[in-house]
Protein backbone atom coordinates (compact mmCIF):
# COMPACT_ATOMS: atom_id res chain seq x y z
CA UNK A 1 0.00 0.00 0.00
CA UNK A 2 1.36 3.56 -1.13
CA UNK A 3 1.33 6.60 1.29
CA UNK A 4 -2.18 8.49 2.31
CA UNK A 5 -4.56 10.11 0.05
CA UNK A 6 -5.70 13.38 1.82
CA UNK A 7 -8.51 14.80 0.89
CA UNK A 8 -8.82 18.96 1.34
CA UNK A 9 -11.71 21.13 0.40
CA UNK A 10 -14.95 22.96 1.48
CA UNK A 11 -17.20 22.12 4.42
CA UNK A 12 -20.12 20.17 1.64
CA UNK A 13 -17.00 19.60 -1.14
CA UNK A 14 -17.63 15.73 -0.28
CA UNK A 15 -14.37 14.78 1.15
CA UNK A 16 -16.29 12.24 3.42
CA UNK A 17 -18.03 10.72 1.13
CA UNK A 18 -15.81 10.81 -1.37
CA UNK A 19 -13.08 9.70 1.04
CA UNK A 20 -15.45 6.80 2.49
CA UNK A 21 -15.97 5.34 -1.09
CA UNK A 22 -12.25 5.13 -2.20
CA UNK A 23 -11.28 3.83 1.05
CA UNK A 24 -13.53 0.66 0.53
CA UNK A 25 -12.65 0.55 -3.10
CA UNK A 26 -9.18 0.44 -2.59
CA UNK A 27 -9.13 -1.34 0.55
CA UNK A 28 -7.87 1.20 2.51
CA UNK A 29 -8.84 2.68 5.83
CA UNK A 30 -10.95 5.67 6.31
CA UNK A 31 -9.95 8.54 8.38
CA UNK A 32 -12.10 11.42 8.78
CA UNK A 33 -10.58 13.88 10.82
CA UNK A 34 -13.55 16.06 12.14
CA UNK A 35 -14.64 12.73 13.64
CA UNK A 36 -10.89 12.17 15.52
CA UNK A 37 -11.63 15.42 17.17
CA UNK A 38 -15.09 14.95 18.23
CA UNK A 39 -14.21 11.54 19.56
CA UNK A 40 -11.46 12.76 21.38
CA UNK A 41 -12.31 16.48 22.59
CA UNK A 42 -16.11 16.74 21.78
CA UNK A 43 -18.66 18.28 19.83
CA UNK A 44 -17.06 20.69 17.01
CA UNK A 45 -19.47 23.46 17.74
CA UNK A 46 -18.90 23.31 21.60
CA UNK A 47 -14.69 23.57 20.65
CA UNK A 48 -14.84 26.57 18.41
CA UNK A 49 -17.11 28.59 21.87
CA UNK A 50 -13.96 28.25 23.34
CA UNK A 51 -12.34 29.97 19.96
CA UNK A 52 -11.19 29.16 16.41
CA UNK A 53 -7.67 28.69 18.03
CA UNK A 54 -8.85 26.03 20.10
CA UNK A 55 -10.44 24.11 17.49
CA UNK A 56 -7.18 24.16 15.63
CA UNK A 57 -4.93 22.99 18.25
CA UNK A 58 -7.53 20.11 18.93
CA UNK A 59 -7.60 19.31 15.03
CA UNK A 60 -3.62 19.56 15.09
CA UNK A 61 -3.84 16.33 17.61
CA UNK A 62 -6.50 14.37 15.06
CA UNK A 63 -4.62 15.42 12.00
CA UNK A 64 -1.11 13.92 13.82
CA UNK A 65 -3.67 10.70 14.97
CA UNK A 66 -4.72 10.38 11.42
CA UNK A 67 -1.16 10.63 10.06
CA UNK A 68 -0.23 7.07 11.97
CA UNK A 69 -3.16 5.22 9.89
CA UNK A 70 -0.39 3.64 7.30
CA UNK A 71 -1.87 3.79 3.70
CA UNK A 72 -5.23 5.37 5.25
CA UNK A 73 -7.80 7.94 2.76
CA UNK A 74 -8.04 11.20 5.25
CA UNK A 75 -11.11 13.45 4.88
CA UNK A 76 -9.95 16.65 6.73
CA UNK A 77 -12.09 19.63 7.67
CA UNK A 78 -12.45 22.72 5.27
CA UNK A 79 -10.54 24.64 7.45
CA UNK A 80 -7.24 22.30 7.89
CA UNK A 81 -4.65 24.23 5.16
CA UNK A 82 -5.12 27.53 7.53
CA UNK A 83 -2.79 25.64 10.11
CA UNK A 84 0.46 25.19 8.11
CA UNK A 85 1.51 22.56 10.35
CA UNK A 86 -1.42 20.66 9.56
CA UNK A 87 -0.48 20.45 6.34
CA UNK A 88 3.02 19.75 6.31
CA UNK A 89 1.59 16.83 7.99
CA UNK A 90 -0.60 15.38 5.57
CA UNK A 91 1.82 16.61 2.85
CA UNK A 92 4.44 14.20 4.47
CA UNK A 93 1.88 11.31 4.64
CA UNK A 94 1.06 11.39 0.87
CA UNK A 95 -1.26 12.59 -1.89
CA UNK A 96 -3.10 15.23 -1.25
CA UNK A 97 -6.01 16.05 -3.50
CA UNK A 98 -8.31 19.25 -3.29
CA UNK A 99 -11.69 18.06 -3.62
CA UNK A 100 -13.20 21.14 -5.83
CA UNK A 101 -17.22 21.68 -5.70
CA UNK A 102 -18.64 24.56 -7.07
CA UNK A 103 -19.77 27.09 -4.25
CA UNK A 104 -23.41 26.95 -5.58
CA UNK A 105 -23.54 23.02 -5.48
CA UNK A 106 -22.57 23.51 -1.71
CA UNK A 107 -24.78 25.96 -0.52
CA UNK A 108 -27.29 24.16 -1.76
CA UNK A 109 -26.21 20.96 -0.05
CA UNK A 110 -25.52 22.22 3.42
CA UNK A 111 -26.90 23.17 6.09
CA UNK A 112 -25.37 26.22 7.05
CA UNK A 113 -26.71 26.30 10.66
CA UNK A 114 -24.31 23.65 11.31
CA UNK A 115 -21.34 24.90 10.33
CA UNK A 116 -19.51 26.83 12.94
CA UNK A 117 -17.70 29.23 10.66
CA UNK A 118 -21.10 29.40 8.61
CA UNK A 119 -23.70 30.60 11.04
CA UNK A 120 -23.68 33.93 9.53
CA UNK A 121 -25.13 32.76 6.42
CA UNK A 122 -24.15 32.46 2.57
CA UNK A 123 -21.92 35.48 2.82
CA UNK A 124 -19.87 34.06 5.63
CA UNK A 125 -19.27 31.22 3.10
CA UNK A 126 -18.53 33.13 0.38
CA UNK A 127 -15.49 34.82 2.17
CA UNK A 128 -14.50 31.65 3.41
CA UNK A 129 -14.13 30.23 0.06
CA UNK A 130 -12.45 32.76 -1.48
CA UNK A 131 -9.99 33.37 1.21
CA UNK A 132 -9.10 29.14 1.37
CA UNK A 133 -9.36 28.56 -2.43
CA UNK A 134 -5.38 29.50 -3.09
CA UNK A 135 -4.36 27.79 0.13
CA UNK A 136 -6.42 24.39 -1.49
CA UNK A 137 -4.82 25.21 -4.74
CA UNK A 138 -1.27 25.92 -3.06
CA UNK A 139 -1.25 22.32 -0.95
CA UNK A 140 -2.87 20.14 -3.62
CA UNK A 141 -0.67 17.58 -5.50
CA UNK A 142 -4.32 16.96 -7.93
CA UNK A 143 -7.56 18.77 -8.59
CA UNK A 144 -10.48 16.52 -8.04
CA UNK A 145 -13.82 18.48 -9.61
CA UNK A 146 -16.67 17.01 -7.46
CA UNK A 147 -19.28 19.00 -9.54
CA UNK A 148 -20.82 15.56 -11.17
CA UNK A 149 -21.15 12.60 -9.30
CA UNK A 150 -19.23 10.73 -6.68
CA UNK A 151 -19.11 8.07 -8.94
CA UNK A 152 -17.07 10.14 -11.37
CA UNK A 153 -15.16 11.88 -8.82
CA UNK A 154 -14.26 8.54 -7.50
CA UNK A 155 -13.32 7.39 -11.01
CA UNK A 156 -10.61 10.17 -11.39
CA UNK A 157 -8.79 9.58 -8.38
CA UNK A 158 -8.73 5.64 -9.42
CA UNK A 159 -7.26 6.56 -12.30
CA UNK A 160 -4.56 8.61 -10.94
CA UNK A 161 -4.02 5.74 -9.10
CA UNK A 162 -3.32 3.41 -11.60
CA UNK A 163 -1.02 5.89 -13.42
CA UNK A 164 0.84 5.76 -10.49
CA UNK A 165 0.09 9.58 -9.49
CA UNK A 166 -0.64 9.03 -5.91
Amino acid sequence: MSGAIVLIGMAGSGKTTLGQALAGRMGRPFVDVDGLVEARFGKIADLFEKGEAHFRQCETVAVREACAISGAVIATGGGVVTVAENMRLLKAEGSVLFIDRPIDRIIADIDLATRPLYVCGIEALNKTYVTRLPLYRQYADHIIDNSGTVEDACRRVMELAEEGKL
